[in-house]
């Protein structure tokens, strides 16, 4: 993911839709000051915990402070820690109120009716800062390219700036990933096995796994994901006579 400013991570996915509004929309976050705050509040540059991020102020599932985020100096990693009792999803894994994960690069988080993934640094290692040997760097000038940030004795990098536009064979490259995780996506409803009426996202990853022969990482999930997001239609979860939520489903749009 290519960035115009400095920061530690980004958050990109989707929010909604919420009891206010059954609109989709795109949302990312770059995290750019450690340790911050996500939730329903508005942005706010300086708190008591640190700046703050705007999620959703129309999503009533999420606290005005939902998550924090601190890097974990002695662990050499990011962890993102439960402010609400609604709690948050890390990577399928349900975190309470007042527990702590660890988020890497592709982990899939869920606060509220937010999904989203994170990004780090392609050069970021994690590990116990003994392991590492600190990079000693020289000041570089405001707005240089090259520019980084860096805490806790240089062990954590801001991502480099990149304002260059994508070149041809980097937009080829992309359509051509695009157009890989259509066709599963595709072969899938199309095979049969799949309802036609809806799906979990869990049952096309199967599928498409046992069927393609295609192993599930991260980077295959979230490319999948993402075009499910674009081309399918979303069926919301039906409440049973009990109470109970049902999954959320998906069909493929005609």
């Amino acid at each position: 993911m290519r960035v115009d400013s400095p920061c530690y991570m980004v958050f990109s996915g989707m929010v909604g839709p919420t009891a206010q509004s059954l609109a989709v929309r795109e949302l990312t976050i770059l995290i750019d000051s450690l340790p911050c705050t996500l939730g329903r509040a508005p942005n706010a540059p300086l708190t008591p915990t640190g700046k703050h991020f705007l999620i959703d102020d129309g999503d009533t599932t999420l606290s005005r402070e939902h998550a924090s985020i601190s890097w974990n100096a002695p662990l050499g990693c990011f962890e993102i820690s439960c402010l609400s009792k609604n709690g948050i999803v890390v990577n399928n894994a349900r975190v309470k109120k007042g527990e702590t994960a660890v988020i890497r690069s592709n982990s899939a988080l869920r606060m509220g009716a937010a999904r989203l993934y994170v990004s780090l640094p392609i050069d970021f290692v994690e590990g116990p800062e003994e392991e590492k040997t600190p990079k000693k760097r020289k000041p570089v000038a405001s707005g240089d390219q090259d520019s980084e940030s860096w805490i806790d004795g240089g062990q954590v990098k801001k991502l480099r700036l990149d304002n260059q536009p994508l070149t041809s064979a980097e937009k080829e490259k992309n359509n051509e990933s695009d157009s890989k995780y259509f066709q599963m996506l595709a072969q899938a409803f199309a095979s049969g096995d799949i309802s036609a009426e809806g799906c979990t996202q869990a049952q096309i990853c199967t599928w498409i796994s046992e069927n393609l022969g295609v192993e599930m990482s991260a980077t295959v999930k979230k490319g999948i994901y993402f075009q499910m997001n674009r081309k399918c239609q979303r069926i919301e979860p039906v409440i049973t006579s009990s109470g109970k939520k049902g999954p959320l489903l998906w069909t493929l749009k005609l």
